[in-house]
């Protein structure tokens, strides 16, 4: 199908349905007019989400091309009706290196040399902090690297969400006086919960480090793959590829949904699983 034709399909169907949302919240907003604004703005919210899943459900597991979801990916999907706007947008979230599979080695390798490469002084230091915090123990692989012991609300055993990993770095940063590490746009490196890697949305420059021997711009960017053997790469990159789980489909997508009737507006972000037709990482957000 041609990428305009992909564009306006997928752009129909959900402004199609979100039309349905937006008289849903026409319906709460007149149930709730003489009731708290914020109490009005939480049931609009809640109930757009129970249909955004329907919506997701019936319409994301037909999405198997890396083609459709760039354009999914491209810009913000918006209808605005009867003074009210409903806005959604669509990122790809398996993309960058999951830090809390640091233990298995093809990881530890790789990062080792993005930590090498991006100039921060001490690698070693910096590595042990994140191992420490992924084992269960309290025993330091350096003096130092075991955050648990002088801050007892820390948790080990994982790495739980992003700020934990933020607040290693603020900690390294001080212990060695290296604050370029700030300077750094980790997100385009790592992730604490990716499943995969998707190759046709990983970022330049971690395909840098993904594919060393490939000559890597904005030309190999916009080739869409649907196979590592088009890559272009011989056997063994491959198979080093693979033992980092890179591969050429995506199983979720970050969704961002806002309502706004412009009164106040709130929304919610989620992480959707497009096999399982789950959602996890579920956050509301009220203005």
């Amino acid at each position: 199908m041609h990428r305009r034709g992909v564009a306006l399909l997928i752009t129909l169907v959900m402004l199609s349905v979100l039309v349905s949302l937006v008289a849903v919240g026409l319906h709460i907003n007149e149930k709730f007019s003489k009731d708290d604004a914020t109490l009005r703005l939480m049931a609009q919210v809640q109930r757009s989400m129970l249909d955004t899943k329907v919506i997701l459900d019936s319409t994301l597991a037909d999405i198997n091309s890396s083609e459709i979801f760039e354009l999914l990916f491209l810009q913000p999907i918006v209808i605005a009706q009867e003074g009210i706007e409903i806005r959604y947008s669509f990122s790809p979230i398996d993309n960058t290196i999951n830090l809390n599979k640091l233990t298995e080695k093809p990881y530890h390798n790789l990062f080792e040399r993005i930590l090498l490469e991006l100039g921060v002084i001490d690698p070693s230091f910096l590595m042990g902090l994140i191992l420490d915090t992924l084992d269960a123990d309290t025993i330091e692989r350096l003096p130092g690297s075991e955050r648990i012991l002088e801050q007892s609300h820390f948790r080990n055993g994982k790495l739980y969400h992003w700020e934990q990993f933020e607040d290693l770095l603020a900690f390294y940063a001080y212990e060695r006086d290296d604050v370029r590490v700030y300077d750094i746009v980790w997100e385009k490196y790592v992730n604490v919960d990716a499943k995969s890697i998707d190759i046709n949305f990983a970022s330049l420059e971690l395909l840098k480090f993904l594919l060393p021997t490939r000559s890597i711009d904005r030309n190999f960017k916009e080739r869409n793959y649907q196979s590592l053997d088009d890559l272009g790469v011989d056997a063994e990159q491959i198979k080093n590829l693979k033992a980092l789980d890179v591969g050429v489909s995506t199983q979720r997508v970050l969704v961002h949904f806002v309502y706004n009737d412009f009164i106040s507006s709130g929304g919610a972000t989620f992480v959707y699983d497009i096999p399982t037709k789950q959602k996890s990482r579920l956050k509301y957000f009220f203005n």
